[in-house]
Order: C-alpha cells, then structure tokens, then sequence
C-alpha cells in the first residue's frame, strides 16, 4: 500500500483513481481496512492542505473539511454563529474520537450498517452486487425506515450532515478532471440506494471535498433532538430549521437521520409548518406528516416511535428558541 502525503490540492488529485482513498482523520477507513472492506492501492493523505480554517463569508461561515469535529467548539465564529453545529458535533461519537475526526470524513463516513461491515455476512449488496440484503431478510437489525429500496436499508452514518442540511449547507468539490471547484447543496451529496446501493454518494470517488459552506440568516431558529444507546450511532435523530416573521413561520428545514438512508428531507412536515404560527407548528399533524414516506417492515415498524420524539422535541427545540431569542 502506497501512502502520499500531498502538499496541495492538485497534487491530492493527481495520484487520485479508482484504487486509491483520501485520509483525512481515518477513522473509518482504518477500521474497513482492517476488516477487509476497504483494500486501496494508495492512501492520499490530506493533512498537509490548508483545509482547516474556519473563515467569516458574507452572510456566512466556510469550514475547511480537515477541521476536527472537537475544533468546532473552539471556533468563535461557530459559537455565535452556528451553535447548532457545536450542539450535534458535541455529541458525536466520543470526545478522544472527535479529536480525530474531521468534518469532511463524518459526512462522507460509510453506512453503519453493522453487517455491511461484517466480513463473514456475504449477503449485502453494498459490498457485493446482487448478493442481498441480510438485513431485509431479518438478520442483523431493523434498518432504514425512509429511503430504502428492495436491495438495501443501510442507515446513513452522518450526524452531521442532519443539521448542516438543516442550514441549507453546500460543499465544495474539485475532480481530476479540473482544477476548478464546483459547490453543491450538501442534501445533493447523497443518494437513495435504488437498484445499485454501491455509493450512498452522487460524486466520485476521486473528488476530494474540501470545506462546507454554512449561510447564516437573521430571523432563523433551530431545533435539534437524538436519541440513543450509545455515542457511537443514533438511533434517530431530527433537525429543525425555522424562518419566523412574527406570529408566521415563512420557510422551513425539517431533516430527519438515523433512522434514514440519507438525510432525510420531510418535506410535506415543512408545507404543513410553512405559514402557520409559530405555536402550531408542534401539533400532533405537524409531527403526523414528517412521519410520511417511511417504509416500515415488521421489525422496523416500533421505531416510528423513535422519530415522533425526535421530530416532536427538535420542533419544541425551535420554539424555545425563538422564544429565547425575543426575549
């Protein structure tokens, strides 16, 4: 195995291809290399780039992606800014972990799926196409509950990702195909799995990610809940974003994880908040509708309970705040 430590980003992608990963904290890389997962050619390490920055934009912040998920609260910037991020970076995983881990990683980190990451289990169609899903076949765990297809319910790993979609984040991207960088909504980084769950990602492999890009809005408050059994995953989580001129919610971001195979717009909970006052917007119809386009099996049917508490307390989080904030 070959390990590059890049200077800059052209020499990142120049030894970039189909055999080879980028390493920023390598957390999880490490782990499905051990595992026999992940074998790569090369290792392009990205430690050397000037990606850990956290820079004041107009009208928002721009976070480099080899900043450590434990440097978020240490940023005054993020503090004032976009608490929300030092909240749900706070209770990712563990704290010798997320001194390690960096933000690029977390939201490209691979499903959790505890059998997509068993070597013995031969049946998961993300590792191997057409050999099943273990999982659908009641082995290993319920699942997803929105966003699966008959070849796979993997849940989504990121935490991250939940609330940043929230804010209506974008990343920036450079390919080895040029050298200009391109930005996309991060909620357009990731895909459904469909017929071929290979990549829970629309990019290539071989783009390197380098900053996320948080746009930061007057008048907007966030809501934020998870539930879980350990630090290292939830169960189910939920973001709220709310646009309030008063009484009158205008816009609206409900994203839901854990319990989804990317994060998870509940876009007709929005349409039903949108327009209302802001002390509807925790009626039992509300939390109804985010609950809408799940497909539960038999053994994931108990977790809808799991995304009404989060829904619900992420929304009451959002009041709260805005409550907070008039004050």
């Amino acid at each position: 195995m070959q390990w590059v430590r890049a200077q800059s980003i052209a020499e990142a992608l120049s030894h970039a291809g189909p055999h080879s990963r980028y390493v920023g904290g390598g957390l999880s890389l490490s782990l499905l290399a051990q595992r026999g997962i992940e074998q790569p050619e090369t290792l392009i390490d990205l430690s050397a780039l000037p990606l850990r920055q956290v820079e004041g934009r107009q009208g928002g912040l721009r976070i480099g992606a080899q900043v450590r998920l434990a440097e978020l609260a240490t940023q005054p910037m993020v503090q004032s800014l976009a608490p929300l991020l030092l909240e749900i970076a706070g209770q990712i995983a563990t704290p010798a972990l997320r001194n390690q881990a960096t933000v690029g990683g977390e939201l490209l980190e691979p499903t959790r799926c505890p059998l997509f990451r068993d070597p013995s289990n031969a049946r998961c169609n993300k590792r191997s196409a057409g050999s099943g899903c273990a999982v659908i076949d009641g082995v290993g765990g319920p699942g997803a509950l929105f966003g699966t297809s008959a070849s796979c319910v993997a849940t989504s790993a990121s935490e991250l990702a939940v609330g940043l979609c929230a804010m209506s984040a974008e990343v920036t991207l450079y390919s080895p195909e040029g050298t200009t960088e391109r930005s996309l909504p991060l909620l357009d980084l990731y895909r459904e799995p469909g017929s071929d769950p290979s990549s829970s990602l629309t990019i290539q492999r071989t783009e390197l990610l380098t900053s996320v890009t948080v746009p930061v809005l007057a008048q907007q408050v966030f809501g934020y809940a998870r539930l879980a059994e350990s630090p290292l995953a939830p169960l189910a989580s939920a973001a709220v974003m709310l646009s309030v001129r008063d009484p009158v919610v205008v816009d609206a971001k409900v994203i839901l994880g854990g319990l989804t195979s990317r994060p998870w717009r509940a876009k007709r909970c929005e349409q039903r908040i949108i327009g209302q006052p802001l002390a509807a917007v925790q009626s039992e119809q509300v939390v109804a509708a985010a609950l809408e386009g799940a497909q539960p099996r038999p053994s994931s049917r108990p977790l809808l309970s799991l995304a009404e508490q989060v829904v619900r307390h992420a929304l009451r989080r959002a009041v709260e705040a805005h409550v907070a904030h008039r004050r």
